[in-house]
């Protein structure tokens, strides 16, 4: 009886496998030489390309296509799908800054520094990158400041994260 309910289970087991999982990882990280926010954001690479596809209606190809205009495009949907608020103030385009892009067969790491940051009392951030993609996906963020470390898990309907947290700079 035992082995034909663990039968049953393996083609659920199957259709759960071939189900991908939809998640990226953004790390944010004060830099405390610079004053500023150190930001990486790591996707899958099949899932940028379709967002830059369906939201802008160019066929990019990220292991082969290295060039300003693919960097402007994932620079474009990334700054309409993520931001960060201090203390109130949102961050503007002199402050966030694109540095880079890499990319390989199955993940894309996107490069910021979010320029003067002073004292802290708090931070909000959004990240509703893939999720007018996936239904399901779910942003991940790790956030650094100084000695306080927090981990964030973000999904549809809750694209936001606040750290309400009394921060100095010394």
């Amino acid at each position: 009886m035992i082995f034909i309910k663990n039968i049953l289970l393996i083609p659920l087991f199957l259709l759960a496998m071939m189900h991908p999982l939809h998640f990226s990882v953004t790390n944010i990280d004060y830099n405390k030489k610079n004053k500023s926010f150190d930001i990486s954001l790591k996707i899958f690479t099949n899932d940028l390309e379709n967002a830059i596809n369906k939201n802008y209606e160019k066929k990019i190809n990220l292991k082969e296509d290295k060039n300003d205009e693919t960097n402007t495009l994932i620079n474009e949907y990334v700054k309409s799908n993520f931001s960060i608020i201090v203390d109130g103030k949102k961050m503007n385009k002199k402050e966030f800054v694109f540095k880079y892009v890499k990319s390989n067969e199955n993940s894309t790491w996107i490069y910021y520094e979010y320029k003067k940051i002073k004292k802290i009392k708090t931070v909000s951030i959004k990240n509703s990158i893939l999720m007018d993609i996936f239904n399901d996906q779910t942003n991940l963020i790790i956030f650094k400041y100084l000695d306080y470390q927090k981990g964030f898990e973000l999904q549809n309907r809750k694209e936001k994260a606040v750290v309400n947290y009394e921060l100095g700079i010394k």
